[in-house]
């Protein structure tokens, strides 16, 4: 381990937590597309029958396999993507412990961690990315790394860049359409580097590695499905799960250098 600090106990816990968090999420991932809420019903309902789902039943991952994928009244698929989050989301938020340790800052970057990992599938399913994910995660992210800054030019630059960026993506999104074109980002994946940008400053170029890799894997993306022929010029692709590995990237391998340059001559 590379400190003392990271105890069996420790990690256990926090891969607790991350499926929690994963499970809560997965919630979400259900409810919000539709309009629905998180808290209402308090209970979780099969989605085909209706019937309330047990306590035993709960249990993140674990509960899926035991079920072989099947609700225990009417035998109907319970959707993959529920484990699959809780699963990305236990390892996420253990990597960030293991990489960054226990603390206050981390706690905020392991809620990142999942926020993106809810984008993605929400992006990759409905092509939008729900506000009520992007704003409340914005004013967390924002407001408590502002708090644990201990430098007044570290708070303006966590607000400028916050804020500032996402405007002048925005405006540039605006111009785009008013020149008759398609808006390259949505204004969900706007909203969400709000927050993450906020979180990114604490790491060497944090925000401008975040920007500049989401920038050059959504161009991969874009680039590889128009050479199969699985896109259209036209077509919308989402673009948070570019976001979310660029902020992976940035949290988990912070002392790498991966610069513009290097990664358009491994492209030629």
């Amino acid at each position: 381990m590379s400190t003392p600090l990271l105890t069996a106990p420790l990690l256990v816990v926090a891969t607790a937590s991350g499926a929690a968090l994963g499970s809560a999420a997965g919630s979400a991932l259900i409810r919000w597309p539709d309009g629905g809420s998180v808290v209402r019903p308090a209970r979780s309902r099969c989605g085909g029958c209706g019937e309330v789902v047990r306590a035993r039943d709960l249990l993140p991952v674990i509960s899926w396999l035991m079920l072989g994928g099947r609700c225990r009244s009417c035998h109907g698929r319970i959707d993959p993507r529920l484990p699959l989050l809780e699963a990305s989301s236990a390892l996420g938020v253990l990597a960030v412990v293991v990489v960054h340790g226990p603390g206050l800052s981390t706690g905020l970057l392991a809620m990142g961690v999942v926020a993106v990992l809810l984008a993605t599938l929400t992006d990759l399913e409905r092509r939008i990315i729900p506000d009520r994910l992007t704003l409340p995660f914005a004013v967390i992210c924002v407001t408590g790394s502002v708090l644990l800054a201990s430098e007044a030019g570290e708070r303006r630059g966590i607000v400028m860049w916050a804020l500032l960026v996402p405007i002048l993506i925005d405006l540039a999104g605006r111009v785009t359409v008013a020149l008759g074109a398609r808006r390259p980002i949505g204004r969900g994946d706007v909203k969400l580097l709000v927050g993450l940008l906020a979180l990114s400053y604490g790491f060497p170029a944090g925000p401008a590695r975040l920007v500049t890799l989401a920038l050059v894997i959504g161009g991969i993306h874009a680039a590889v499905g128009l050479a199969m022929g699985t896109v259209g010029r036209r077509d919308r692709l989402p673009f948070a799960p570019s976001i979310a590995l660029a902020f992976l990237v940035v949290v988990l391998l912070p002392d790498s250098t991966i610069p513009l340059g290097g990664v358009l001559e491994v492209l030629r």
